[in-house]
């Protein structure tokens, strides 16, 4: 057997800030999780926001044998009435469910399935790990994990969080902006009075990136980065970014895949 899944999780995912446009819906968001969180062995944190794709969509994210992965999960970080404002689902209610490997796996991947959905009534969300070896007949295979239910998981970080990702068109014309909210941006050092405090580094598959920037929302305390890409003639263009502080990764490791 060449393609299998062990600890697999279903949710559902049908708007948030994200693609509300595509919607007319007097609810601010639906959806039973908002993103796959991914930890690493090396410490790495990976926060992806889930997305409702036209096409069905399939993304990995590979470990190495060096650095195997420690948990993965589907997230419900939005937990507000106000997130919603739907009075009947309550999806500020919805848990989260975290996998917890109680060995190394080893080298494999995270797989994140995303299927296209009109209704809420559909589970349209998958996520689970599949090994780099084939499973072949007459052998036995062991896989021992932990599942963490709850409104965070076991390593939720409390400075460094993704806590939103929204997106627009520029003013500018046919491209852009993605913005990313942090948690705990107010613990940065200078980062109030030193707009290179923090560097922020992209790396995208398509398209073009115009600039970035970001700024303390001293509102909320937390730090905004903003991305302003062109995406030219792409159809998709694969996303990631991180923060650094003093020439170090501060906080997740933000993924993205956008679709026309």
């Amino acid at each position: 057997m060449t393609h299998y899944g062990i600890a697999p999780l279903t949710s559902m995912f049908m708007f948030d800030d994200t693609n509300r446009s595509r919607y007319d819906d007097y609810r601010r968001a639906v959806h039973d999780s908002d993103g796959l969180q991914i930890m690493m062995q090396n410490g790495e944190q990976i926060w992806r926001p889930l997305a409702n794709p036209r096409r069905l969509q399939s993304s990995s994210f590979v470990s190495s044998a060096s650095s195997s992965v420690k948990g993965f999960g589907l997230m419900q970080r939005h937990n507000q009435f106000e997130d919603f404002n739907d009075s009947e689902a309550r999806y500020d209610k919805r848990t989260s469910l975290w996998i917890e490997p109680l060995e190394n796996w080893g080298v494999g991947e995270v797989v994140l399935v995303e299927i296209p959905t009109p209704q809420e009534v559909h589970d349209n969300i998958v996520a689970y790990w599949q090994p780099e070896d084939s499973l072949l007949p007459g052998n036995q295979y062991d896989y021992r994990y932990r599942m963490h239910w709850g409104p965070v998981g076991p390593y939720e970080l409390e400075v460094g969080r993704i806590t939103d990702t929204s997106r627009g068109q520029s003013i500018n014309g046919d491209d852009m902006v993605f913005v990313i909210d942090y948690a705990g941006g107010n613990t940065i050092p200078n980062v109030i009075t030193d707009t290179d405090a923090v560097e922020i580094r992209v790396t995208n598959s398509a398209g073009t990136v115009i600039n970035t920037s970001g700024t303390l929302v001293q509102a909320t305390g937390q730090y905004r980065a903003f991305i302003r890409i062109d995406p030219g003639r792409a159809d998709l263009m694969e996303l990631r970014a991180t923060l650094h502080v003093n020439g170090k990764q501060w906080g997740e490791t933000w993924i993205y895949r956008w679709t026309q």
